[in-house]
């Protein structure tokens, strides 16, 4: 069994703010493609970022 270093406050809380942002941008990302989508059964094709 290997046993990991228990993290300090501060790296608890980076990783925390990393956790959160990475939620917001999958749900940023989601709700882009819930948009094109719907605009597409409108006829309206918009390409998708590179």
């Amino acid at each position: 069994m290997r046993y990991v270093p228990i993290k300090n406050a501060e790296q608890q809380s980076v990783l925390s703010l990393h956790r959160v942002r990475q939620t917001f941008v999958k749900a940023r990302t989601a709700q882009a493609n819930q948009i094109r989508g719907l605009l597409v059964e409108y006829g309206l094709l918009v390409p998708s970022p590179p």
